[in-house]
């Protein structure tokens, strides 16, 4: 049995296993007690630890299984997620949409709200910043509007816009268009929250903590023995809410419309020790051990039959690959197409039954490499229809349909594709009523890889290829890297699909730049403004120089942008109609290039649209301490 280990702070892991793993957790959030809590599929040891330990132990039946999952959890407060709730639909006891005038004159403030909605307030039904009145003309003339989101950064933002008639001369005003609160949570004294604001030049914007117990309220403002901006410690133990006022202000020569925003990020409890509250789930897939493999094979069950697994990919413009085995017999036509998982769990791939042989296969430690031969039933023959899982007659993709799609006419368009032979038993693959769960890993012997280099024979029955190893072809030389100095020689995001070292994710960072390194857009969410891009429609025509997005419908995922070259009609798919479209999201293969998708932080620059179309060269935009994994070299310059 192996043990693996994971370390977990504040954020969820993922770890896959096999059923003769065990899995070691450490929690380092160090508030006590810590508890285990939504085991599913395993048992954790122990379930509760009061202090001083902070690892968990995790095993796991001897039988293989698809998902696991457990949460480990701090004590200390916690303010829920979502806490100011129903965001989008305000009504009552959620958002409380108020028109407050607060005005200033010789030291006399008056307050006039215009709702009816439920708030919380005090006993003297006023905000608590402030002495109330009950004078109508605080709001003679003016017109309020607001609103309040949630952005595409997560984030609390409000709205506001007032009209202030040129009549209205009382000087310094402060209109509140809306105020907000949370959901409720419990603190004891000592304990506190903060957030960080954000505002504009013309909001204005508090928040307090409401216990409702005491009925007080308490400004969530820096507090000199609390290291975080935008914190409180509660007076007293109760049940608190948040409460935020947001609005704009104006003085006496300010007429007409003012507006102002005002941003809230997470807000955040600590314990008295500045220990925040944390739940973290640990999850995964477990698959049933390799060694399984070995032990069958030694004691050689009846039953267990060795099953060959050919995926032969298409060569090059073509991306198609066909998943082949050999149980079919050819003469009778019998035979039951299977299924096992990829080598990453990530998918599970119907093998069709197919006359299908390879032989010569040997591994040895030196000399040269052997090369094995591969026979396939001709062409004109798989145009019969092959089963799904029943005959292997009917109701299955035409597999001659399929090259002549791809313009494959002869045996020699199949030279340069690439075979990768599998071989398990025929206990650890699947059929229709036994598929695994996605993520679970394969049970096989070591696989082999070939270059299809020859037609060796062919006749009317069958063909057959020569086969080399992707080190053994003519006209390539190991290594065959050429040293460029100024440009990337990798395939951009290669990583995603497990070729080349760049490791470009599949929504770059956040940030998406065109060859020419100028930023596209940072928020790839945004819905107007600069950094808005329509989600492509199907259903729309666009004129040229149009701009879409769409997520990739490759294994990798992630939005993709594209400009329109032509006007384009309905349908035209901008993945797979290069003829109207071409993708704008890729790199320019120079060290700016990788320091503009590595190092530019988004958080910095996504609440700026006006920086979409520039060259970002301002170092606050930066964080240079990551490093690049640029593909080039730029030292052999100076070289000659």
């Amino acid at each position: 049995m192996s043990i693996k280990r994971v370390t977990v702070t504040t954020e969820d892991a993922s770890v896959n296993l096999t059923n003769r793993d065990s899995l070691e957790v450490t929690f380092t959030q160090n508030a006590y007690p810590l508890n285990v809590t939504n085991i599913t599929n395993c048992t954790v040891t122990p379930t509760s630890i009061a202090a001083t330990d902070n690892v968990f132990t995790a095993t796991f039946p001897n039988g293989e299984l698809g998902s696991y999952s457990f949460d480990i959890s701090n004590t200390g407060p916690e303010v829920p997620d979502g806490i100011f709730p129903d965001i989008a639909s305000p009504g009552l006891n959620s958002i409380g949409q108020w028109s407050v005038l607060r005005e200033v004159t010789g030291g006399v403030s008056y307050e006039k709200t215009k709702s009816t909605t439920y708030l919380p307030w005090n006993s003297s039904g006023g905000l608590p910043f402030a002495t109330n009145s009950t004078g109508d003309d605080c709001n003679t003339g003016i017109s309020n509007t607001a609103n309040v989101i949630i952005n595409n950064s997560g984030n609390l933002q409000f709205d506001s816009s007032v009209f202030y008639p040129t009549f209205l001369t009382l000087a310094p005003k402060i209109t509140i268009n809306i105020v907000a609160y949370s959901a409720e949570f419990d603190l004891t004294q000592g304990e506190y929250v903060r957030t960080h604001q954000f505002s504009g030049s013309t909001a204005n914007s508090r928040a307090w903590m409401y216990n409702k117990d005491t009925d007080t309220y308490t400004q969530m403002t820096t507090d000199s023995s609390v290291t975080h901006a935008n914190a409180v410690k509660a007076p007293a133990d109760g049940t608190y809410i948040v409460v935020i006022a947001s609005g704009v202000h104006a003085f006496a020569s300010q007429t007409g419309t003012r507006t102002g925003r005002s941003t809230w990020d997470d807000f955040i409890a600590y314990d008295v020790n500045g220990n925040a509250k944390r739940t973290i789930t640990i999850s995964g897939l477990v698959s049933k051990s390799p060694a399984e493999l070995i032990e069958n094979t030694q004691i050689q069950e009846v039953g267990d039959s060795l099953v060959h697994l050919f995926e032969l990919k298409l060569p090059e413009p073509r991306s198609t690959t066909l998943f082949l085995h050999d149980g079919l017999n050819f003469d009778s036509g019998s035979g039951k197409n299977i299924y096992f998982p990829a080598k990453d769990g990530g998918s599970v791939d119907e093998y069709i039954a197919f006359p299908i042989t390879i032989q010569g296969l040997e591994t040895k430690a030196g000399g040269g490499s052997n090369r094995p031969t591969l026979a396939v039933a001709n062409i004109p023959v798989l145009s019969r229809t092959l089963t799904n899982n029943t005959d292997g007659t009917d109701d299955e993709t035409n597999l001659e349909q399929i090259f002549t799609d791809e313009g494959m006419s002869s045996a020699e368009d199949f030279l340069g594709g690439t075979l990768t032979y599998r071989s398990t038993l025929l206990k650890y693959t699947y059929d229709t009523a036994s598929l695994p769960s996605a993520g679970v890993l394969p049970i096989e012997y070591p696989s082999f890889t070939y270059i299809l280099d020859r037609v060796s024979r062919e006749d009317n029955i069958s063909i057959e290829f020569e086969l080399g190893t992707p080190a053994d072809l003519d006209n390539v030389m190991i290594p065959n890297r050429r040293a460029v100095g100024k440009y990337c020689a990798w395939e951009y995001q290669g990583g995603l699909y497990k070729r080349g070292g760049c490791s470009v994710p599949a929504n770059v960072f956040g940030s998406f730049f065109d060859e020419d390194d100028k930023l596209i857009t940072a928020s790839i969410g945004a819905t107007s403004g600069n950094y808005a891009i329509d989600v492509w429609n199907s259903g729309i025509t666009y004129s040229a120089g149009s701009r879409v997005r769409k997520v990739f419908s490759g294994a990798a995922g992630g939005w993709r942008i594209y400009e329109s070259l032509i006007a384009v009609p309905a349908n035209k798919d901008p993945e797979t109609n290069s003829l109207y479209w071409k993708r704008i999201d890729v790199c320019g293969k120079r060290i700016r290039s990788c320091k503009m998708r590595f190092h530019v932080d988004t958080s910095k620059i996504n609440s700026t649209p006006s920086l979409a179309g520039t060259l970002l060269t301002d170092p606050t935009y930066f964080n240079t301490s990551k490093s690049l994994p640029f593909g080039g070299f730029p030292g052999s310059k100076k070289f000659k």
